[in-house]
């Protein structure tokens, strides 16, 4: 039956968004060793599932040419092929992968900041194969928050990445455009 995958940042957040959502029990389940917890909210199904951090971690792409400095060719990897003393994250990566197979629906439940869209955002496109989620917005782990967060949720994982990118870069760029504007003297001093 088609339920709706909820993605925390780390285990223990899991269960406590579990804890709060439910209309009735909690049944934790396990894969691969690890916990996930399948609950019912406004009579739909829920998995709550963790992360453990970041699944991913930026790795240079394999081109047969030596190293060279910088290195712009970088790409997305799972953290436990680049890192091998992350190996233990894989059975994260594989729960997550096998319990997206059978949702219908996606939302982040990580850190509402840049990091926890980045987290959620690597999950949703390279291991639920998705292009966005839903997200839920809340700043403690508390049942009051967490409930308010799940009622009328979400902007997508991708929009806000996008926004807390693009708005220090406008800024940049007008600051930039004020100071830069012909007939304006400015001075750098390295003393």
């Amino acid at each position: 039956m088609p339920y709706t995958l909820v993605i925390s940042e780390k285990p223990s957040a899991a269960k406590k968004i579990a804890e709060a959502l439910t209309e009735d029990k909690v049944q934790e389940l396990e894969k691969f060793g690890v916990s996930y917890y399948k609950i019912k909210r406004d009579g739909k199904d829920l998995i709550v599932v963790p992360a453990v951090g970041h699944l991913f971690v930026l790795a240079e792409k394999k081109t047969g040419l030596e190293w060279t400095y910088p290195v712009f060719n970088v790409e997305w990897q799972p953290i436990f092929e680049v890192n091998k003393n992350n190996t233990w994250s894989e059975r994260y990566f594989k729960n997550i992968q096998f319990l997206s197979k059978d949702a219908k629906d996606f939302i982040s439940a990580t850190d509402y900041d840049t990091e926890g869209s980045v987290i959620a955002g690597n999950i949703l496109k390279f291991i639920c194969k998705v292009g966005d989620g839903k997200r839920m917005k809340f700043s403690t782990l508390t049942k009051e928050d967490l409930v308010d967060a799940s009622t009328g949720f979400f902007v997508g994982v991708w929009e806000v990445i996008i926004s807390i990118i693009l708005l220090p870069l406008i800024l940049i760029l007008l600051i930039y455009s004020l100071y830069n504007r012909p007939g304006h003297v400015s001075s750098i001093s390295w003393n």
